[in-house]
Protein backbone atom coordinates (compact mmCIF):
# COMPACT_ATOMS: atom_id res chain seq x y z
CA UNK A 1 0.00 0.00 0.00
CA UNK A 2 1.78 3.35 -1.12
CA UNK A 3 1.16 6.55 0.32
CA UNK A 4 -1.28 8.05 -1.21
CA UNK A 5 -3.60 4.55 -1.07
CA UNK A 6 -3.31 5.14 3.08
CA UNK A 7 -3.96 9.22 2.57
CA UNK A 8 -7.17 7.71 0.58
CA UNK A 9 -8.31 5.39 3.50
CA UNK A 10 -7.64 7.52 6.32
CA UNK A 11 -9.82 10.44 4.66
CA UNK A 12 -12.40 8.05 3.92
CA UNK A 13 -12.08 6.61 7.81
CA UNK A 14 -12.65 10.24 8.70
CA UNK A 15 -15.25 11.49 6.58
CA UNK A 16 -17.25 7.89 7.23
CA UNK A 17 -17.67 9.23 11.59
CA UNK A 18 -18.13 13.10 10.36
CA UNK A 19 -19.73 12.87 6.94
CA UNK A 20 -23.65 13.39 6.70
CA UNK A 21 -25.87 11.04 4.08
CA UNK A 22 -26.91 12.42 0.71
CA UNK A 23 -27.67 11.40 -2.69
CA UNK A 24 -25.10 13.62 -5.35
CA UNK A 25 -27.16 14.24 -8.58
CA UNK A 26 -24.91 15.58 -11.43
CA UNK A 27 -27.05 17.40 -14.36
CA UNK A 28 -25.40 14.78 -16.59
CA UNK A 29 -25.10 11.67 -14.38
CA UNK A 30 -26.47 8.92 -12.38
CA UNK A 31 -27.47 9.78 -8.89
CA UNK A 32 -24.65 7.97 -6.36
CA UNK A 33 -24.75 8.08 -2.66
CA UNK A 34 -22.29 10.24 -1.11
CA UNK A 35 -21.34 11.67 2.60
CA UNK A 36 -21.11 15.83 2.34
CA UNK A 37 -20.44 18.48 5.21
CA UNK A 38 -22.71 21.53 5.24
CA UNK A 39 -21.07 24.77 6.20
CA UNK A 40 -23.53 28.02 7.09
CA UNK A 41 -22.74 31.53 7.26
CA UNK A 42 -19.34 30.97 5.75
CA UNK A 43 -17.39 34.15 4.75
CA UNK A 44 -16.93 34.16 0.73
CA UNK A 45 -15.40 36.36 -2.02
CA UNK A 46 -17.66 37.21 -4.44
CA UNK A 47 -16.91 36.81 -8.45
CA UNK A 48 -15.49 40.14 -10.26
CA UNK A 49 -14.71 42.33 -7.62
CA UNK A 50 -11.25 44.03 -7.06
CA UNK A 51 -11.64 45.42 -3.40
CA UNK A 52 -12.66 43.62 0.41
CA UNK A 53 -15.90 42.49 -0.57
CA UNK A 54 -17.52 39.71 1.81
CA UNK A 55 -20.52 38.38 1.31
CA UNK A 56 -22.14 35.07 3.39
CA UNK A 57 -23.04 31.87 1.82
CA UNK A 58 -23.14 28.00 2.26
CA UNK A 59 -20.44 25.23 1.32
CA UNK A 60 -20.54 21.92 0.61
CA UNK A 61 -17.51 19.07 0.95
CA UNK A 62 -17.57 16.09 -0.42
CA UNK A 63 -14.86 13.01 -1.47
CA UNK A 64 -13.70 13.81 -4.72
CA UNK A 65 -13.40 9.84 -5.17
CA UNK A 66 -17.29 9.62 -4.73
CA UNK A 67 -18.57 12.42 -6.64
CA UNK A 68 -15.68 13.73 -9.11
CA UNK A 69 -16.01 17.04 -9.66
CA UNK A 70 -19.24 19.34 -9.61
CA UNK A 71 -20.64 21.56 -11.73
CA UNK A 72 -22.59 24.18 -11.42
CA UNK A 73 -26.03 23.03 -11.57
CA UNK A 74 -25.32 19.61 -10.18
CA UNK A 75 -27.20 18.42 -6.66
CA UNK A 76 -26.59 17.32 -3.21
CA UNK A 77 -29.95 16.35 -1.61
CA UNK A 78 -29.75 15.76 2.03
CA UNK A 79 -33.78 14.62 3.30
CA UNK A 80 -35.85 17.46 2.32
CA UNK A 81 -32.69 19.92 1.99
CA UNK A 82 -31.32 20.26 -1.64
CA UNK A 83 -27.63 22.00 -2.64
CA UNK A 84 -27.45 23.76 -6.12
CA UNK A 85 -23.89 23.80 -6.61
CA UNK A 86 -22.54 27.58 -7.92
CA UNK A 87 -19.03 26.94 -8.34
CA UNK A 88 -15.91 25.09 -6.98
CA UNK A 89 -13.95 26.78 -4.47
CA UNK A 90 -11.36 24.12 -3.37
CA UNK A 91 -10.12 20.57 -5.01
CA UNK A 92 -7.52 19.30 -3.07
CA UNK A 93 -7.87 15.90 -4.78
CA UNK A 94 -9.31 14.10 -1.94
CA UNK A 95 -12.06 16.64 -1.20
CA UNK A 96 -14.02 19.07 -3.26
CA UNK A 97 -15.64 22.21 -1.56
CA UNK A 98 -18.04 24.34 -3.64
CA UNK A 99 -20.47 26.92 -2.70
CA UNK A 100 -23.99 26.28 -3.18
CA UNK A 101 -27.67 27.76 -3.17
CA UNK A 102 -29.95 26.04 -0.48
CA UNK A 103 -33.34 25.00 -0.47
CA UNK A 104 -35.69 23.38 1.27
CA UNK A 105 -38.16 20.81 -0.20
Amino acid sequence: MGFDDILDQAAADIWAITGAEAIFRPVDGTPVPCLIEVERNVELQPDSYEATVVERGVTVEAMVSVVGEPERGDVFEMGLVSFTVAKIVENDGQFVKVVVNESHN
